[in-house]
């Protein structure tokens, strides 16, 4: 396996900073018309290292003969910020094609996946719905699935130094900006599902343990998304530790997408 870490602002503008990011490669098993992708995505208050440290990414690379990404989302929620830094827009334009411009890796919608925790199955979903010619399938595992929630108890997010927050508004614009901006994973689902015609429906998996506080979350998405017809795969898990519920969200994740 080859590890590769880049730290670039010259051939991705759209973050609006310089960005890193590392990538895992196969040593064998890419084939004729280039690997498959796999985008991973961390938590809120982590950062890419999350996955390096826990999720036993070279056994699953080599396994599997695919590449992995990691992006470096500092804690952008994976969104195009008010702020001008377009997260998303890095996520579904610039860095696919930087790394299928330097790697043999396939262009196809369906050997692109992505996924993430937290902050991450937030992100991943948030792309997959909104964009869904990019990117074939997308996974959440204890995702931060309703962010309209920050609006109400939560009116501000922590922001690394102690006592430090920022406004939601600061993240995913303004609660009439939800209307339109494609952040609230509800109505983006809803948008898909009335308007994405000629484009074939993204796989969506979702895991969550069954002691999680994003729980009900969790349930109430995928039962808007089953009544709108979206495919999307859900199940609910015991408690394990962290590095264990990691390994299994990739080795389910992965077999979801071969199927």
């Amino acid at each position: 396996m080859a590890w590769m870490r880049f730290n670039s602002n010259t051939h991705i503008r759209s973050a609006g900073m310089q960005v890193s990011f590392d990538v895992l490669y196969p040593e064998h098993g890419v084939g004729a018309k280039g690997g498959r992708t796999l985008y991973l995505l961390h938590d809120y208050g982590e950062n890419r290292a999350e996955w390096l440290l826990q999720g036993s990414l070279p056994e699953f690379v080599e396994k599997y003969a695919l590449t992995v990404v990691l992006p470096e989302g500092l804690n952008s929620f994976y969104v195009n910020l008010p702020s001008a830094h377009f997260f998303s827009d890095y996520l579904c334009d610039d860095l696919p094609a930087y790394l299928e411009g330097i790697l043999p890796l396939s262009s196809q919608r369906e050997d692109r996946f992505i996924a993430g925790i937290g902050m991450g199955g937030y992100g991943a979903f948030r792309q997959v719905l909104n964009r869904p010619e990019v990117f074939g399938g997308g996974a959440s595992f204890s995702g931060i699935l309703d962010i309209r929630g920050f609006y109400g108890e939560q009116a501000s997010l922590p922001c690394g130094k102690q006592g430090t927050t920022i406004p939601a508004g600061h993240l995913f614009g303004t609660w009439q900006e939800l209307e339109e901006n494609g952040n609230d994973l509800f109505l983006a689902a809803r948008r898909l599902a009335g308007e994405k015609e000629g484009v074939a429906f993204p796989r969506l998996l979702q895991v969550c343990p069954d002691t999680d506080p994003r729980l009900e979350d969790n349930r109430r998405f995928h039962e808007e998304a089953s009544g709108l017809v979206i495919p999307v795969a859900y199940e609910e898990t015991g408690k394990s530790s962290r590095r264990d519920y990691l390994y299994g969200c990739l080795e389910k994740c992965i077999r979801f997408w071969q199927a």
